[in-house]
């Protein structure tokens, strides 16, 4: 297969994808072919602090630590959450995981009582008899302490559809990014360096691993790379249309 062909492959040849998802995801990128997909590009970035202790300053922000389960508290009636009650690992701090409507086998497959997890969430912050309390509702993640480092620092948000979630999206994007190759260049170096531009893959790297919101803007030279690209490319399709039509 030519160099970058893929692109031009439909979704579904995506193995997270596939048929089962492809109607999601077409709808989604409003086109069908891989290259669709790597336009679809973050809308925001997060960041998501480790911490080794809590406090009211990290009230709703997203955070990840080690988490020790002491004990959970099923819903003994309709309405009432689901709680996983334990302490951050470092500090003893006590933290609640709150869930509604859970699956309660999978809560205890996920955070088996006296084990220690990853967890990470939007950290909840609340006045109990004058105290601060720290609750994390419906948690983003709970795993295995090898996960802890890739639950840290930014993360791309994209655009989603019913049906899919970020992770779904993150895998998909990542496996179309991991085969590119690199091509010849077709601007001309004055070009790229009075505008800055990066080579046409690492814009395609960089636009999809945003370290910023500032990253998002469309004046930044990886964005405006890939429109000089978008430009070009319409203008030699009118070439050739035009020049077809004249024959």
């Amino acid at each position: 297969m030519p160099p970058n062909e893929h692109l031009f492959l439909r979704l579904d040849s995506i193995p997270v994808i596939g048929a089962k998802r492809k109607a999601f995801f077409t709808r989604l990128v409003n086109g069908d072919s891989i290259f669709d997909l790597l336009s679809h590009l973050p809308s925001t970035v997060l960041r998501r602090t480790p911490v080794e202790r809590l406090s009211s300053a990290l009230d709703n922000q997203l955070i990840t630590c080690l988490f020790k389960v002491e004990t959970h508290l099923a819903n003994s009636r309709r309405g009432v959450p689901y709680r996983i009650v334990g302490h951050v690992l470092e500090c003893s701090q006590q933290l609640e995981l709150v869930f509604f409507n859970p699956y309660a086998s999978f809560l205890e497959r996920s955070a088996r009582q006296g084990s220690t997890i990853v967890v990470s969430g939007k950290l909840i912050v609340k006045k109990l008899h004058g105290m601060d309390s720290y609750q994390i509702v419906h948690p983003d993640h709970m795993g295995f302490l090898d996960t802890f480092d890739a639950w840290i620092g930014t993360e791309r948000v994209y655009p989603l559809t019913a049906g899919l979630t970020q992770g779904i999206v993150r895998s998909a994007v990542d496996f179309a990014l991991a085969k590119l190759n690199d091509i010849s260049e077709w601007i001309a170096p004055e070009t790229m360096s009075r505008f800055r531009f990066p080579s046409w893959k690492e814009a395609f790297l960089e636009v999809h691993a945003p370290q910023s919101v500032l990253d998002l803007s469309s004046q930044t030279p990886v964005k405006q790379r890939l429109a000089y690209d978008e430009l070009f490319a319409k203008q030699l399709a009118q070439h050739y249309f035009y020049g077809a039509a004249a024959k």
